[in-house]
């Protein structure tokens, strides 16, 4: 017991203690830390209390199957929660049911603050869509092919060119054939993860310089 409490004091991650309601009954200092209550305050509310409306819904979902299976090992969720000054971050968490006799007494869940991820991520997002933006510009045609020779991205000067994809592969798009071209030198750039330089001719018999990284 001395030793999970040191654990359960010293732990880098929020770790709470609740009854079978979903009522705080402990939490640890990291836990108070990520939300900024004090423990007094935290012995009145419920995890719902701490859950942003647009997620508890299915907060409500996961604790009532760790509440009414016994069967239910862990649940595992990403969510929303609410600070005490009203601020929001983001969090991962893991809960487990504690069981007495075969009845589920309580459940101990685990936060882990993906604030700085959730930043990361959007940040990622932001220079993605400039990078698209730069390119849905560029006076050559552009388009991103996947490995099945599907078409995940073109230009507005291809869209002129050979029109919208719409779910058809490039060699449907550019070289009017319903198979794939012989010796694609794009899949040859797949399979050697080298850049390739080619000259294509489209069913319009117009001769373009492919540059494939």
């Amino acid at each position: 017991e001395t030793r999970f409490k040191a654990i359960f004091d010293n732990a880098a991650v929020g770790i709470a203690l609740m009854d079978n309601q979903g009522h705080y009954l402990q939490v640890n200092a990291k836990w108070l830390e990520l939300f900024g209550y004090s423990e007094t305050e935290i012995a009145q509310r419920t995890f719902l209390d701490v859950t942003h409306p647009a997620d508890r819904a299915e907060s409500i979902r996961k604790f009532q199957k760790l509440t009414e299976c016994t069967e239910v090992i862990s649940e595992h969720l990403e969510k929303r929660y609410i600070r005490q000054d009203g601020s929001i971050f983001w969090a991962e968490v893991e809960a487990s049911p504690i069981c007495d006799d075969g009845i589920i007494r309580n459940i101990v869940s685990i936060v882990v603050d993906l604030s700085e991820h959730k930043r990361a991520e959007e940040l990622l997002a932001k220079e993605r869509q400039k990078f698209f933006s730069v390119l849905e510009m560029l006076p050559a045609f552009v388009y991103l092919l996947s490995r099945d020779y599907s078409v995940t991205f073109v230009n507005q000067t291809f869209r002129k060119l050979f029109r919208d994809p719409r779910e058809r592969c490039c060699y449907q798009l550019i070289a009017n054939r319903q198979t794939p071209c012989q010796a694609c030198p794009t899949h040859r750039g797949f399979d050697t993860k080298t850049s390739q330089t080619w000259e294509l001719t489209s069913n319009t018999d117009r001769t373009y310089m492919i540059y494939d990284s």
